[in-house]
């Protein structure tokens, strides 16, 4: 029956993010904006805003959350909610806790994605640029290649494009791959192939300059990156586990003043001090719990990667041995294996330093939950005259979480896991269906899979937590008891007998201390009890969405008979073939030509084209005919000169033929 809106700005350019009822979106969101635009506003409160809620649901203020507020409701909201925000202590330290954590936590899936669209964002312009690019000048190619080599170190995030000697080490190895002359190839494919080439081509570079680093030939601005990564994650685990071990003995230490009477001899100010510690404690334990599981994962991967990139440097290794040439099908492959390895090593550490800037930051709001004067005595009191059961189940708790972190460190330093014993409860009588008023009772030895059923209240004792007592471990090793398809552990026996007897009037309690304390919403996973007992008070709450459907026109079953034909003459061939064969009968015989007859086949080999060339091509050549008429001019009659024609033909050889004078009738 609650939402989380986003319902706009206020003056103050404040965004304004509530939990609210559905029916009054907008009273609450006049609410918040004046939370937002009061004096308390430099206090960074973000979604899921729960001040809102907490105060209308508090019984203390007297406000109905199904009836439409007033202006006087509104002002008693504002002013109930900024005292809230300006009472600096231990519960509002656990709020800021709550939605810091909310908003900036972030599972190693998201984180991955987000990586990854930021490595493709980083890319685009420079994929773009050489997809699209047509070089034809020779300043243009140079410019081109210089494109290439950018982007293959961009991608593999070895160095920047900067550093000359980071360029000059890709610059080469691109060369070996793609040399310059063959840009032509790269440049008339089309665009999908240019960024499948352009991504192997990357990856190839990448692993080239990664393989040279470890024979130790090169490899600028590369650094040891798994053995830093694995450094980093056992600083943040043991981090991790001494902060672990700190809060859960502070929260033992509170959780054992509610079983002694009189723990701070009937001062209320300690008590709930008391309470909003533990509150504050559990839930900081709770996040460190959930940092640790992704870097339980990244430990995993780490050592995988690990393994992988030497083994593929090995790998390169024995296939090269110092040859100047080796087939590219053998060797490339392994190059974009190699870099995608250091790919991944790069991810996590950009994952184990984003959980690590989370813990720093969930750090600072506990400085509050230092002990004041006078409170170190009566919890060290408390906690040594708490039962014994309760000691055992705090301390089970932490050592069990040490253990898993020591491993993980042992994993990561390489130094072995040492064997130890999990820790185990003491057996312990568990309960019995007549002891909790004939409720399902699981017991852990005749449950299969019962150390992974989940609890309702997160784990915690609903009924201590119902009648004050604070966030209470539940006890495993007595059972767990059943109600409407849910499970509930309790911290002892008699909290179980007291939940049978009237579960209904507990959870009704339970919600009573939760509307006063709404960061226990958050520590406990509450929500569906609130959202419980707003259908309870005013009915199923109406869930509207648009639908549509879409139906065939004229529905007609479909019987297709593919036999079928309309051809009178096709159904008298038919007729006449059935006629046929009932006097015909099918019957073979068996030849001694074909008995053991076997397919057979030859090679030969295919004739060979032949060609034969000769010693050497001749050939000949006729005279051209030239020829001169001398005498043709001059005088005429007695003294004119004789007519002759004299040949200058060349010979084939070039050399002239003597002339041959002949004398012309002069009458011609």
């Amino acid at each position: 029956c609650v939402c989380v809106c986003v319902v706009g700005r206020c003056d103050h350019n404040c965004v304004v993010c509530v939990e609210c009822k559905l029916s009054y979106v907008q009273s609450y969101a006049g609410v918040v904006s004046q939370c937002w635009c009061s004096p308390a506003r430099h206090i960074i409160i973000a979604e899921p805003l729960t001040q809102v809620k907490a105060v209308v649901l508090d019984p203390r203020n007297q406000l109905d959350p199904d009836s439409e507020l007033t202006n006087e409701d509104i002002d008693r909201i504002v002013r109930s909610g900024v005292e809230r925000l300006l009472n600096e202590g231990v519960a509002l330290d656990t709020y800021k806790l709550q939605v810091h954590f909310l908003v900036n936590y972030r599972p190693r899936e998201e984180l991955n994605a987000q990586w990854t669209l930021d490595e493709q964002k980083r890319l685009e312009d420079l994929d773009r640029t050489i997809t699209e690019a047509r070089p034809s000048t020779r300043e243009e190619l140079e410019d081109f290649y210089s494109s290439l080599v950018s982007r293959a170190i961009v991608y593999s995030g070895l160095g920047e494009p900067t550093d000359l000697a980071v360029v000059r080490e890709a610059t080469a190895a691109l060369e070996s791959v793609l040399p310059p002359v063959e840009l032509g190839n790269f440049t008339s494919l089309t665009k999908s192939e240019k960024m499948t080439q352009l991504q192997d081509l990357s990856g190839i570079v990448g692993g080239i300059r990664l393989f040279n680093k470890g024979l130790g030939k090169g490899g600028a601005s590369i650094t040891d990156l798994p053995n830093q990564l694995a450094a980093v994650a056992v600083d943040v685990m043991q981090q991790i586990k001494h902060l672990h071990h700190d809060f859960s003995a502070l929260s033992a230490k509170c959780a054992a003043t509610f079983h002694k009477k009189n723990a701070f001899d009937g001062d209320s100010q300690k008590q709930q001090w008391a309470f909003d510690a533990l509150t504050c404690s559990r839930q900081f334990v709770l996040y460190l719990e959930t940092i640790q599981e992704p870097l339980a994962a990244l430990a995993e991967q780490l050592i995988a990667k690990k393994k992988l990139v030497v083994k593929k440097q090995e790998l390169l290794t024995s296939i090269v041995q110092s040859k100047s040439a080796v087939p590219t099908d053998q060797v490339y492959p392994h190059f974009i294996e190699l870099m995608d390895c250091w790919k991944a090593l790069q991810f996590e550490h950009v994952g184990v330093s984003s959980y690590r800037a989370l813990l720093t930051d969930i750090l600072a709001f506990t400085t509050h939950l230092g002990l004041p004067e006078g409170f170190v005595e009566p919890l060290d009191a408390a906690l040594a005259e708490c039962p014994e059961r309760v000691q055992v189940l705090e301390s089970t708790y932490r050592e069990t979480f040490g253990h898993q972190l020591d491993a993980c460190l042992a994993a990561l330093e390489g130094t072995g896991a040492t064997k130890q014993k999990t820790p185990e409860l003491p057996a312990i009588n568990p309960l019995k269906s007549a002891d909790v008023n004939g409720l399902v009772v699981l017991q852990p030895e005749l449950t299969h899979g019962y150390s992974q059923l989940a609890l309702e209240c997160n784990g915690f004792c609903p009924v201590m937590l119902s009648i004050g007592g604070g966030l209470q471990l539940a006890d495993k090793g007595l059972g767990l008891v059943q109600w409407q398809d849910r499970q509930y552990g309790f911290n002892n026996a008699e909290a179980a007998t007291s939940f049978a007897g009237d579960p209904e009037g507990c959870l009704e309690s339970l919600r009573a201390v939760v509307r006063q304390h709404a960061e226990l919403v958050e520590v406990a996973h509450l929500q569906e009890l609130f959202g419980s007992q707003g259908e309870a008070e005013s009915g199923p709450v109406a869930v509207k969405c648009d639908g549509g459907t879409q139906t065939e026109l004229h529905p007609v079953e479909k019987s297709l008979d593919k036999d079928y034909t309309w051809n009178e003459w096709e159904l008298r061939r038919r007729a006449i073939k059935l006629a046929n064969l009932r006097t015909k009968k099918t019957h073979s015989t068996q030849t001694d030509l074909s008995n053991f007859r076997r397919e057979n086949e030859t090679q030969v080999y295919l004739p060979k084209t032949q060609t034969t060339q000769t010693k050497k091509d001749a050939g000949t050549n006729v005279s051209k005919p030239s020829t001169y008429v001398r005498g043709l001019r001059g005088p005429r009659g007695p003294k004119a000169t004789p007519v002759e024609v004299v040949n200058l033909t060349l010979g084939i050889g070039g050399v002239a033929i003597k002339p041959k004078a002949r004398e012309i009738n002069k009458k011609k």
